[in-house]
């Protein structure tokens, strides 16, 4: 239960702050992306792909004692992949541009998920400080 609650948790999270992302940029004339349903059904796939993929690493022993880095860089293999797959093309600049913005949707998932740990650390304490009264 805990991976499916990551699970959903990654993919929601990343997927409501990619499409956030590139509204703004969009409403800036920095992107060409125009979020017809086709470009936000890819995305939501590609967030799917790379929750599901970081949530089954973590069953790996290597991978589960540095998921954090190993998650990162699924993410940006993942992205960097679909990207060309879609595209057919490869630049270097939108490269390193893709990866800024991934990071910054890569530390607001990992700080939904801090927030929803630190509500559960508070719960289970509470509930010991309620059992210690006793």
């Amino acid at each position: 239960m805990k991976h499916f609650k990551y699970f959903l948790t990654i993919t929601c999270t990343s997927f409501t702050l990619v499409i956030l992302i590139n509204t703004i940029l969009i409403q800036f004339c920095l992107s060409n992306l125009t979020l017809q349903s086709n470009e936000v059904l890819e995305i939501f796939i590609i967030c799917l792909l790379i929750a599901g993929i970081s949530v089954g690493m973590d069953f790996i022993p290597y991978f589960s004692d540095h998921l954090m880095i190993s998650s990162y860089f699924i993410m940006i293999g993942v992205a960097s992949g679909a990207e060309y797959i879609l595209n057919q093309s490869f630049y270097w600049s939108d490269f390193f541009v893709e990866v800024c913005f991934l990071t910054l949707v890569y530390l607001g998932v990992w700080f939904c998920l801090y927030l929803e740990d630190d509500k559960k650390i508070q719960s289970i304490n509470e509930e010991i400080e309620k059992r210690n009264q006793k």
